[in-house]
């Protein structure tokens, strides 16, 4: 019993049904026994007995011998009958063309491509996920539950991200970051999490992107709630995946100064939107993402506060102690949500991205912000600081971006300026600056 002889049965028994047989077929080595996929078929589509159903040659010796082969048809056929109706009330479960198999298959080859140390079957993986695509709801899968090397995401909207070994690509103070595949796409991304259940604050971190979306915000590709294998509920985010400011800064990938002053511009246009809706609370270069176009974005909105907004995090003070301002330091708990609070933040902002541009244009931290001493120095030494707290002669050797860094890094916090007013300065240089 061939193929094509089966699916002609098929196809009189239950329209549908022979093209989910061909996709077993073809999908399966050429030594698989029909007998078999015929036994899938019955358990897919609820049957009892399909091999009673035979078609016979009439035999050729007597007239008795016909009749009782006639006979044995017609009980046959009122079998048939039986079975059809029985199967007006099944629909067949997801059946995919064969040709969604091997375009999924050739989607996870360019994985492989990438990534030659991956050992999985592309087939019997493209197999797995036509199963539970197409699902009204976002899947979890983990190591182990699937052909696949390590887990992976499918979600409701039928975007697939698979995680690889060795994917860890950072982590910050509550959260974890890994290389994941997104196979749509073709593209790694960034899947972070959280590190400790507190997707709460992720959860916020996420609302806060989306509604600040735009230039210089790292955008939210997709997120999903998710159980972990413990059981405990987390949240993971993907982002498009890039070089911090820092790893640039460190590794000397961003030489000339055209360049440079193109980052500050991207900061300052996102921090001037941020900055009509709150404050970012946490600016420093490993929360400065440079993608693979060579913009500069935001991320990390875990410390953001919402003008006038009454949470736990605007009674306590927030953000990476080499870049905080002496003004927002010594303030109590209590003017921390003072009327005046929302200003403070957004001075000690200006401060925190002054760190940051000094870093960048000059490859070197302000004299108190050494990464050298210990947090308890730094606080120490930013409560104390006076005139003059800048190195001159460093400063000096960069005449065009001096008084902007100066201006930025004023003890005084009303002398600061806002964002809207370094964009336009940052922007008036660019046309002189050199490209190499």
């Amino acid at each position: 019993m061939n193929g094509y002889y089966m699916s002609v049965v098929c196809d009189y028994l239950f329209p549908g049904m022979s093209q989910w047989v061909a996709v077993q077929l073809n999908s399966q080595s050429n030594d698989t026994p029909i007998r078999e996929i015929a036994n899938r078929a019955l358990s897919h589509f609820k049957l009892k007995n399909l091999w009673e159903i035979k078609v016979y040659d009439f035999p050729t010796w007597g007239i008795s011998a016909c009749i009782r082969s006639i006979f044995k048809c017609f009980k046959r056929f009122v079998l048939l009958k039986k079975i059809q109706s029985e199967l007006s009330q099944y629909k067949p479960i997801n059946t995919q063309p064969h040709e969604a198999m091997e375009k999924l298959a050739s989607k996870l080859k360019v994985l492989k491509t990438n990534r030659p140390d991956l050992n999985f079957d592309s087939h019997k993986c493209a197999r797995f996920l036509l199963a539970h695509l197409n699902s009204d709801k976002d899947i979890r899968i983990h190591k182990n539950e699937s052909p696949f090397p390590k887990g992976l995401h499918i979600m409701k909207n039928a975007n697939v991200y698979i995680s690889v070994p060795k994917g860890k690509i950072g982590q910050g103070g509550n959260k974890k970051v890994k290389k994941v595949w997104d196979l749509n796409k073709q593209v790694w991304v960034a899947r972070i999490t959280d590190k400790f259940g507190d997707y709460v604050i992720t959860k916020m971190e996420v609302d806060v992107m989306k509604r600040l979306k735009g230039k210089a915000i790292q955008p939210v590709l997709d997120e999903t709630f998710y159980r972990k294998k413990t059981g405990r509920p987390s949240l993971a985010i993907f982002q498009p995946i890039g070089l911090s400011l820092w790893d640039c800064i460190k590794e000397n990938k961003v030489e000339c100064d055209r360049k440079k002053n193109q980052i500050a511009i991207d900061l300052l246009v996102g921090l001037t939107r941020i900055h009509k809706n709150g404050s970012h609370g946490d600016i420093k270069p490993q929360n400065l993402l440079i993608d693979q176009n060579g913009d500069a974005n935001f991320i990390d909105f875990g410390s953001y506060n919402p003008h006038r907004a009454k949470n736990y995090l605007m009674a306590k003070h927030v953000g990476t102690s080499h870049y905080l301002s002496p003004d927002y330091l010594l303030l109590s708990s209590e003017q921390l949500v003072g009327l005046d609070a929302d200003e403070t933040r957004i001075k000690a902002d200006i401060w925190a991205l002054g760190v940051t541009f000094h870093q960048l244009f000059y490859g070197t931290t302000p004299p108190w912000a050494s990464y050298k001493k210990s947090h308890e120095e730094v606080w120490a030494s930013i409560a104390n600081l006076k005139e003059p707290h800048l190195d001159d002669a460093l400063l000096a050797s960069r005449p065009e971006f001096e008084p902007l860094i100066r201006s930025m890094l004023e003890l005084d916090p009303t002398k600061r300026p806002s964002a809207e007013d370094l964009l336009e300065r940052f922007s008036s240089l660019q046309p002189f600056l050199l490209t190499s």
